[in-house]
């Protein structure tokens, strides 16, 4: 279960961010803000709304650094530590806990 962050994460930034990113400096803030986008709504299916508002945040951020650092790797690595984080809070049922520390 929690490989599955390791294994989906590395194909969504290769497919993603750099195919759209690595073609050209000017369109790089239209590129990540589409990507985020369609990041989002690739997650809105199984995740509903507050899954794609999520998604679509972490895919700017993720977007951002690369777009700003031209590194995929700390991106995979910091996907697939995001997606096992998260499957670790839903397995041992802390992701309310969690979220009411975070959104008090």
């Amino acid at each position: 279960m929690a490989g599955d962050g390791l294994v989906v994460s590395q194909p969504e930034e290769c497919a993603i961010f750099i195919f759209h990113i690595t073609r050209g400096a000017t369109a790089k803030a239209v590129i990540v803000l589409l990507t985020a986008g369609l990041f989002g709504l690739a997650h809105q299916a199984d995740q509903g709304v507050a899954g794609m508002q999520q998604a679509t945040i972490t895919g700017l951020v993720f977007g951002t650094a690369f777009a700003l650092t031209g590194r995929i790797w700390p991106v995979m690595i910091a996907h697939a530590a995001f997606d096992v984080t998260a499957v670790a809070l839903i397995y041992w049922r802390l992701e309310a806990a969690v979220a009411h520390l975070l959104l008090k």
